[in-house]
Parts: structure tokens; C-alpha cells; sequence
């Protein structure tokens, strides 16, 4: 079944005298522009993802008929508004913060024997049920506070902790500090930290 997203828009003039009207193009017609290479080198994610990720949003999508604001065109060539492209932003990231924990979580009971015997098996190390790393991820400039986030490379950035099992799937992501905050206060401040310190109370 063909899905119609408003992130990829076409715009058909009908007439010099009237207002243009925008015109939905199939998601399937774009990613069809694509090989599954190109796909993954462009958009991070295989035709298999962006279809299964659509299709797990769908629900969270405003699909709106507002007017045409000054086109931005995307190095892809993809034309939308500034404006459209930040509620489709905005909107694709509401829906994967509804969803998240449907795929990230810690694992319980039998998962997480399965995934300490697998950390077992590549390390010899007993009772690991995950890896926690940080990274900078670069963010545009911030109106206030800014110079929390500027890192030392001197760009923006947030500082983003992550937990994954050993087949590569995430635990646990958390990215709501900016570059300033140590990774220690990250941890403690997690939701990961916080049961580990009940626990181990």
C-alpha cells in the first residue's frame, strides 16, 4: 500500500492567476530514486527502515494544507519550506519519542540472561548487561545558553549517553545534557544511574 508523506512535496502550477497547489508525491516514488547504497549513504537508514519507521509514526504525522512558504531546497532534492521541514522534523521526532520505548529498554528476566552470557562469551567478563558510552552530537546554535554547548572542537553539541547490548541494539539513550555536563552527572543523572544507586544502596 503506498504511503503519502508531506515531506516530499511537488508543486504544480495550475495557473499563472491562481495560487499553486501542493501535490503529495508517493514515498515509494522517491525512495525508488535510490538504490539501496544510496539510501543508506543519504538517509542513514535502508528502504526496509524508512518504510517500517513511517510506518510505525503514521499516526503521529500532521498532515496539513497550508500554503507554500520560500522553498529550501535540501541537497537531495528535496523541496520544502523551512517551515514545513521543521514540522515534519518536529513531528517525525514526537512520534519516535512516543514509540521508543517499544524498542530501547533494559533488558529483563531471560533477555537479559541471554545478554549476559553473550557479554560473557566475547570478553569472559560476568554480568555485563550493557556497554555505556557518550559522544557529541553537533547541534545548531543554541538562542540561549549558549556557551554550555560549545565543546572544545568549537562547535555545538550535546553530550549523548548511550547503553547497547552485544548484538549492537540500544538499551538505554539519554540526550537531553549539553557539552558542559561531565559524563559522570550524565550517569548519575540517568534513569539507568538512578536504579543502579537504589540497587546498590
Amino acid at each position: 500500500m503506498a504511503q503519502m508523506i508531506p515531506l516530499f512535496l511537488a508543486e504544480e502550477e495550475t495557473s499563472s492567476s491562481m495560487a499553486r497547489q501542493r501535490v503529495f508525491r508517493d514515498l515509494n516514488d522517491l525512495l525508488d530514486c535510490y538504490d539501496d547504497m544510496e539510501l543508506v549513504r543519504r538517509f542513514r537508514f535502508s528502504r526496509a527502515s524508512i518504510s517500517k519507521i513511517t510506518e510505525l509514526i503514521a499516526n503521529y504525522l500532521n498532515f496539513t494544507e497550508r500554503s507554500c512558504a520560500a522553498p529550501l531546497t535540501c541537497k537531495d532534492g528535496i523541496n520544502v519550506s523551512q517551515a514545513s521541514a521543521s514540522r515534519y522534523i518536529r513531528d517525525v521526532s514526537l512520534g519516535l519519542q512516543v514509540i521508543y520505548h517499544q524498542f530501547v529498554s533494559l533488558p529483563a528476566g531471560l533477555k537479559r540472561v541471554e545478554v549476559t552470557n553473550k557479554f560473557y562469551e566475547i570478553a569472559h567478563f560476568p554480568g555485563v548487561v550493557g556497554l555505556v558510552d557518550g559522544t557529541h552530537i553537533r547541534i545548531q546554535r543554541p538562542s540561549e545558553n549558549e556557551a554550555n554547548y560549545k565543546n572544545r572542537h568549537f562547535y555545538h553539541s550535546i553530550n549523548v549517553q548511550a547503553i547497547c547490548q552485544p548484538d549492537g541494539i540500544f538499551s538505554d539513550v539519554l540526550a537531553r545534557f549539553p557539552r558542559s555536563v561531565y559524563d559522570s552527572r550524565i550517569s548519575k543523572n540517568s534513569g539507568v544511574g538512578c536504579m543502579l544507586k537504589i540497587a546498590f544502596q
